[in-house]
């Protein structure tokens, strides 16, 4: 009877792990809130499995610093073979007046987060995405961190 207690600890905290499923999750704080175009998010993850589709987010958190209205991004996803695929979107991050489309947060940053893939597929192997600034300026100011998160979806 005593173990009880401790079996069903044990039983939550698996289950609870089992509904984290996340294929990658990967941050970058750039040094000073400053983005170079040299200093690239780069993640590594494998695929043991054909998986189901993907849901590819990123997450940004900028200062009041961040000079412009939108950010220019280069994505280069590096398969185990084949050709390495190539996107330049851009994230509009303010309107025409300068309205943020991104959340105010208690520390003053501005926290945005988008789906750049809702249904990407990887093959099994080793991948590698690399997730660059392509702005007008060589440095960025005020970005204080990217994220990129790559989970089944649901």
């Amino acid at each position: 009877m005593k173990r009880l207690p401790v079996l069903l600890a044990a039983l939550l905290l698996m289950a609870l792990t089992a509904c984290e499923r996340v294929t990658l999750r990967s941050s970058h704080q750039p040094d000073g809130a400053r983005w170079a175009y040299a200093d690239s998010l780069v993640s590594a993850f494998t695929i043991d499995s054909a998986a189901g589709p993907q849901r590819v987010r990123l997450s940004l958190s900028l200062t009041d610093d961040y000079p412009y209205r939108n950010l220019y991004l280069r994505l280069r996803l590096v398969p185990p073979r084949g050709p390495v695929q190539t996107a330049t979107p851009e994230l509009v991050l303010q309107d025409p007046y300068g309205t943020w489309h991104a959340e105010r947060t208690w520390g003053g940053a501005y926290e945005l987060s988008t789906v750049l893939n809702d249904s990407a597929t990887f093959a099994p192997g080793p991948w590698r995405l690399v997730v660059q600034q392509f702005t007008r300026a060589d440095t960025l100011v005020g970005v204080r961190s990217v994220s990129l998160e790559i989970r089944p979806r649901d």
